[in-house]
């Protein structure tokens, strides 16, 4: 999907349908227009309508493929993960658990690298935006207002 469409690729998986193939395009055009928006604009400043008016579809549209803008993002990291996951089942049983996760990860690297133009924004805004980071187990939690319990 979005910023790594290969990331299947070594996974061994069987051959789409033309339908699977239709409906991974739309997905995959809805998601590159989702994360330009929110790479330029911002998490919090980019809607939902936003985003279907720039992928030419409409709410119910987006809605089909993703539960939220957030979700977008966090597919788009989930293809990622999916390409390190295949990467690591790709490795000889034998080889040292570290050398393995780091072949892997050089992989994903690599992929990352090989497109800075899409990459770099994402990982911005993922850095840059409060809300796509992940609860610190402990950490107080915020109520609507800002005030920690």
């Amino acid at each position: 999907m979005l910023l790594w469409p290969d990331a299947y690729k070594s996974a061994g998986r069987r051959p789409l349908s033309l339908a699977e193939r239709k409906r991974q395009l739309v997905r995959d055009q809805l998601g590159e227009a989702a994360l330009r928006l929110l790479a330029s604009q911002g998490y919090e400043e980019t809607t939902v309508e936003q985003i279907v008016a720039a992928a030419g579809v409409s709410r119910r549209t987006f809605f089909r493929y993703f539960k939220s803008k957030e979700d977008v993002i966090v597919g788009s990291v989930g293809d990622l993960s999916a390409t390190i996951r295949a990467e690591l089942a790709a490795r000889p049983e034998q080889e040292n658990p570290q050398s393995a996760i780091r072949a892997a990860l050089a992989v994903a690297v690599e992929q990352l690298a090989s497109e800075p133009e899409k990459s770099v924004p994402i990982i911005r805004l993922l850095f840059d935006t409060p809300a796509l980071h992940p609860p610190v187990p402990g950490a107080p939690v915020r109520a609507a207002g800002g005030v920690g319990r």
